[in-house]
Order: C-alpha cells, then structure tokens, then sequence
C-alpha cells in the first residue's frame, strides 16, 4: 500500500471524526465502519509486513453521551485501548513505549469537556 493511500485513508477517518464531533444534537447511537488493508509499522511509521492485512476501523458515538470510542480490528492490534501496533514484534506484546497503531483514535473526553484547555 502506498502512503498516498494511507494518508487518503486516514484523511476519510479524521473527516468522519470530525463529523461526529458536531453531531452532538443527534439521539441515535452513530457507528461507521471503515474497511482498509495495513502494513503494520514499525517505531519510525514505516511498513513492516510484506503482504497488508484486511482491517476494520469502527468508530461509535453513543447518544448517552458526547463521547467517541474507536475500534481497530486487525490481528496485530494490542494494548489496553487497542492503540498499539506489534506488527513489527509479533512475539511480545510491547516494545520500548509501545508502537502506536495510526488508526486507533481515542477521544473519550475530548467533548464532555471543550471549554477546557
């Protein structure tokens, strides 16, 4: 996969994102599905697999309340919130600090809270 693809790809999901964000007037559950193939990465962004993997990005809103929660499924996601990437080391479950995956978007609080700074 390109990076003009992937960056095209993460353009989509941050558009999506966005959208939601103004979406706090709606009162159903919202959810989107974003179907992509990935390469993995490593610590410094670049693929590391030879063959990309089918990956499904979720991305919810639930009506009760102003909060966004994101979803990766992909064989290689790992962590506590499935933000990190082990691609790159399949046998561990974390290096270093953790690769991140560049599609898991985690805002929880970024709107019960936006008068915050």
């Amino acid at each position: 996969m390109e990076k003009k693809e992937i960056i095209l790809q993460n353009i989509k999901i941050y558009k999506l994102v966005r959208d939601v964000i103004n979406m706090g007037r709606y009162t159903e559950y919202i959810e989107q599905r974003f179907p992509i193939r990935c390469k993995g990465r490593d610590e410094n962004g670049n693929d590391v697999l030879e063959k990309a993997v089918n990956v499904v990005i979720l991305v919810r809103k639930s009506p009760s309340s102003d909060t966004i929660s994101t979803e990766v499924r992909c064989p290689y996601n790992t962590g506590g919130h499935g933000q990190r990437c082990k691609a790159s080391h399949p046998r561990s479950d974390k290096v270093g600090d953790g690769v991140g995956c560049p599609y898991s978007l985690d805002i929880p609080y970024a709107l019960e809270n936006p008068n915050r700074s």
